[in-house]
């Protein structure tokens, strides 16, 4: 794995550990009625967050960065002449 992927991977782990200690705490606590609001806002914004992390593990922006790498380290083709 290399080291962006890695930065990727924590990330990815960080927000799925956020996004389901708040889904755990809103399904077993009462959320005061003056703090709803910004439970709900956190709680969806941190699963925006999680849903484009995933989305760049699965989708072609990790296939695009790796071809990118790719090419990076390439050697180029000379021209005969």
């Amino acid at each position: 794995m290399k080291r962006k992927d890695i930065f990727h991977f924590i990330l990815t782990m960080a927000l799925f550990s956020v996004t389901s200690g708040l889904l755990i705490l809103c399904f077993f606590k009462e959320v005061p009625p003056s703090n709803k609001e910004i439970v709900y806002t956190s709680l969806g914004v941190f699963i925006t967050a999680f849903v484009s992390s995933i989305g760049w593990w699965f989708n072609s922006s990790k296939s695009s960065a790796e071809k990118t790498d790719m090419i990076h380290n390439s050697t180029p083709i000379k021209p005969e002449q």
